[in-house]
């Protein structure tokens, strides 16, 4: 598996597409469990704005602390997923999280189209 992907700027997007779709097995970026198989995503560009991953940062204003991100692997059908958790509905949407270790988020799942969306830079990427 290669190292953690902290930001969008630092991965290397393009590598990681093979006939739009994700090239490689995709981990959770902080224990070994298999989130998406090699093929099973959709590379989408689409901004969106998650919550920074790991403790809750409450901003000086109470208001959580968020990072916009771009790149992600859309998966239509949850089920196509190898292990993945899905948070309460937080302001119209569900975050989703590692089911074994429950870091995230990971990404986040659009309520109306049932689509979800796993950050490419919040996960590690192996064979």
């Amino acid at each position: 598996m290669s190292s953690d992907n902290d930001l969008n700027s630092t991965v290397n997007v393009q590598s990681l597409i093979e006939g739009g779709k994700n090239k490689q097995t995709v981990f959770c970026i902080q224990c070994p469990s298999k989130i998406l198989c090699k093929g099973a995503g959709h590379y989408k560009e689409i901004e969106f704005s998650l919550p920074n991953a790991g403790p809750r940062k409450i901003g000086s204003e109470g208001v959580v602390d968020k990072e916009v991100l771009k790149d992600y692997w859309q998966v239509d059908n949850i089920y196509d997923f190898e292990n993945i958790g899905y948070s309460n509905t937080v302001d119209g949407h569900k975050y989703l999280i590692c089911a074994d270790c429950e870091v995230g988020p990971l990404g986040w799942q659009n309520l109306e189209t049932k689509a979800s969306y796993l950050a490419v830079a919040r996960v590690k990427y192996g064979d």
